[in-house]
């Protein structure tokens, strides 16, 4: 589902007009990047948990040429959901 669609649907189902729904939904997405940039995980009940992880920088090794290589530092971002919503 796309941004665009996610305000369509809201915009039928509310009955609310288009342009102060896409400006709200723009805007909960720009609070949601501001606090994972900062850091902060973003916990919306029901839903799941927008979360910063950090992965180290570790060592491997090239099987066709042996050789060692390092993968350096990894920032990512990730969803957590509850169990209710969890793909099976």
């Amino acid at each position: 589902m796309t941004k665009a669609e996610v305000i369509a649907s809201i915009t039928t189902r509310t009955g609310a007009d288009k342009e102060p729904t896409s400006a709200i939904v723009e805007q909960f997405f720009k609070i949601v990047n501001s606090a994972l940039e900062n850091g902060e995980d973003v916990f919306i009940r029901g839903f799941g948990t927008f979360m910063v992880k950090k992965r180290n920088q570790t060592l491997g090794r090239n099987i066709h040429k042996n050789t060692p290589s390092s993968y350096p530092n990894i920032v990512y971002q990730y969803l957590t959901l509850p169990g209710s919503l969890t793909i099976k």
